[in-house]
């Protein structure tokens, strides 16, 4: 049985994979597929159970999905500095 905390720190994992791109998604199939988890596939995409993860497994996604939000607040700050930097050329 998962303690309040797994369940929510498992949650949040849930919003981080709605937030993903597609080549972050493909990235975090390759994931789950090397993990060995279970999952299913249909024409709206593949699916599987973050409750039924073990320990190991869990901590390999966790691990992937805090690279990618990484990744993404990387390339956030890129973009704000390069927005300045062309308002800064057309003053």
């Amino acid at each position: 049985m998962s303690t309040p905390s797994e369940i929510e720190e498992r949650k949040q994992c849930l919003e981080d994979t709605r937030s993903l791109t597609k080549e972050q998604a493909e990235g975090l199939f390759r994931v789950i597929h090397a993990e060995q988890v279970a999952y299913s596939e249909n024409s709206n995409g593949i699916f599987f159970d973050l409750m039924s993860l073990n320990a190991q497994q869990f901590a390999a996604v966790k691990s992937f999905l805090a690279l990618c939000k990484t990744q993404q607040q990387s390339e956030q700050e890129r973009t704000k500095e390069l927005e300045g930097f062309l308002g800064n050329l057309q003053e």
